[in-house]
């Protein structure tokens, strides 16, 4: 179990307050594959589970807020839209 020690900080318009990586507890095998993956996105990815209150949600909005923002562009398709509830435009 992470423990989560430190204060929480906000961005200027954010609604949840952004918690410091380096302040997160434990967790050591998530943080790693987490920093690994981002020093090497072709690893693919980080699966992450376990029971609630553990610091998943947490770590990765600490990870994510020490990144540079990136633009990304995103194409669904008809099943992802199909999946996610939403009727495609136009056809």
């Amino acid at each position: 179990m992470s423990n989560l020690v430190g204060c929480s900080f906000r961005r200027a318009g954010q609604a949840r307050p952004i918690f410091p990586f380096t302040a997160i507890v434990g967790q050591e095998e998530m943080k790693l594959a987490l920093i690994l993956n981002v020093i090497d996105p072709k690893i693919g990815g980080v699966m992450i589970m376990g029971d609630r209150g553990t610091g998943k949600s947490t770590t990765i909005r600490a990870l994510a807020d020490l990144l540079p923002e990136m633009k990304v562009s995103v194409r669904a398709t008809r099943l992802t839209l199909h999946f996610a509830g939403c009727t495609p435009s136009g056809g």
